[in-house]
């Protein structure tokens, strides 16, 4: 049996992306929210023993693109959100 939970991430760079990630989820479980926090690379399989509401994933330029495409076929119900890393955290981001 699947477990619930509401946000799933999937990093590619872990340098780059896991202290971002890191923070937005401790906001999140404070909030009350279930977050699980994944390799896109190295955790797809373990994935699957979850449920999830949304899922982020660090890119997505198609439909076809993975591993996009091998989510939305295994969680056709879930919300998906791509989070483009490099100009969300890029310094002029930052400051705008």
């Amino acid at each position: 049996m699947k477990k619930n939970i509401d946000f799933l991430f999937f990093i590619e760079h872990p340098k780059r992306e896991l202290f971002f990630v890191k923070t937005v989820v401790k906001d999140l479980n404070r909030k009350g929210y279930k977050c699980i926090i994944a390799s896109q690379y190295f955790h797809l399989d373990k994935s699957l023993f979850y449920n999830p509401k949304v899922i982020l994933i660090p890119y997505c330029l198609s439909s076809t693109d993975w591993p996009f495409s091998f989510l939305k076929f295994m969680f056709p119900r879930s919300k998906f959100c791509s989070i483009n890393w490099e100009q969300n955290l890029h310094l002029l981001s930052k400051k705008f």
